[in-house]
């Protein structure tokens, strides 16, 4: 069923590696999994691109549940939350940077912004969900 929904969009597909949103290490340790990862596994049996967990850590926690919070601050509350470790295994490549859902865009655009100051040359965003703020 996955591969039938990403057939008409062969061209977000594209690019050299994929990338999950990494969880803060202690987030992760308390989840177990990382549901990044899940779908960058779909993504893999799909696409055939290989995935590069490690070349990103989340460095800041973000201890608020973001739910509630407006979009200003879902930005300010991941601000500097992402470091690239490896920005040799990035640099000059085209990267497809998944999530699970996609709220305000905050933690995307932040990974996405570390990921282009370590010379990413393009990113495709890609999320299985878009949850919608209700104020």
């Amino acid at each position: 069923m996955i591969g039938s929904v990403f057939t008409d969009n062969e061209a977000a597909l594209t690019g050299d590696l994929i990338i999950p949103v990494p969880l803060h290490r202690s987030r992760l340790k308390e989840r177990g999994f990382n549901q990044a990862y899940i779908v960058a596994r779909a993504l893999r049996r799909v696409s055939g691109l290989p995935i590069d967990d490690r070349c990103m850590d989340r460095i800041k926690q973000t201890r608020r549940h973001r739910v509630g919070l407006d979009a200003s601050e879902r930005a300010k509350s991941v601000k500097g939350a992402f470091r690239v470790v490896h920005p040799e295994g990035v640099q000059g490549r085209a990267v497809l940077l998944c999530d699970d859902v996609m709220t305000s865009g905050s933690t995307i655009a932040e990974a996405a912004r570390c990921l282009i100051k370590s010379g990413v040359t393009r990113i495709t965003a890609i999320t299985i969900a878009r949850a919608v703020i209700r104020s």
